[in-house]
């Protein structure tokens, strides 16, 4: 009589650990083949956008800098017009469209102490 119950046992021990291996099998594959992909896809989703988001960076500090030089090319040309009309005279300021306004007197200090002269 111990003989088939033990037999039975055997069969339901060797099924049970079939089926455990079969389920760590699929869940190696799983991993391999479904999860690490999906990861790596996402890292690499994350490297694109950041270099983008630097690039983006970069040219808009690009192109502030480009703004920069060329307010302080415009201060430096504004006020060496403004040391000349002081020179030449007023009439050569009213003479001016774009200086209708406004006292050159104050506008070329203004000028000189912004570039620190």
């Amino acid at each position: 009589m111990n003989a088939p119950k033990n037999n039975s046992m055997d069969k339901t021990f060797k099924y049970s650990i079939s089926i455990g291996i079969i389920i760590v099998a699929l869940s190696v594959a799983y991993y391999l083949v479904i999860f690490l992909p999906k990861k790596e896809a996402g890292r690499l989703e994350q490297q694109r956008q950041e270099q983008e988001a630097n690039e983006r960076n970069n040219k808009i500090k690009e192109e502030e800098l480009r703004r920069q030089e060329e307010n302080e090319r415009a201060i430096r040309k504004g006020c060496a017009e403004w040391a000349l009309i002081k020179a030449t005279g007023k009439e050569k300021f009213e003479q001016g469209a774009h200086y209708n306004q406004g006292d050159y007197d104050d506008y070329y200090a203004r000028c000189l102490r912004e570039k620190g002269l």
